[in-house]
């Protein structure tokens, strides 16, 4: 039973512990991933990449409408060419920001957890669940 405990204690700190993350936007181009895997970014050609959405598919007004729909998220700033939201997790209240870029070509993603070392690949799955929305209102 003492060694349940210190695993979840241990595994509970992994995911509390580190630095907050820094969001920010400069000249279209969003802040590269931490070293940590917490992180998804459409700039980056690591294991944080993850396929930008092409201006054909989304649009910044799309993405609205579809982070508004999810469970935990909310707009913090929309602007011509940039999107902010924040989505927090249901058990623990952790922070994960999600920030899209649109340029000529594309629709860059960076999301990323404010805390923690790992986010379990939840900001994978949320782009890919905001990407399947987009494809459904085709």
């Amino acid at each position: 039973m003492m060694i349940k405990h210190a695993l979840f204690i241990g595994c509970l700190a992994l995911l509390t512990a580190c630095s907050n993350m820094q969001i920010s936007v400069d000249n279209e181009t969003l802040q590269p991933c931490p070293s940590k895997p917490n992180c998804v970014n459409s700039l980056a050609t690591d294991s944080h990449a993850i396929i930008a959405l092409p201006t054909n598919l989304a649009s910044l007004s799309k993405l609205e409408s579809i982070i508004i729909s999810l469970e935990g998220c909310a707009l913090v700033t929309i602007t011509q060419s940039y999107l902010h939201a924040t989505c927090e997790s249901k058990i623990f209240g952790f922070i994960d920001d999600l920030e899209f870029v649109q340029t000529p070509k594309a629709i860059h993603i960076r999301a990323a957890a404010r805390t923690g070392f790992s986010d379990l690949g939840v900001n994978r799955e949320r782009i890919e669940t905001i990407r399947q929305k987009l494809a459904s209102k085709q």
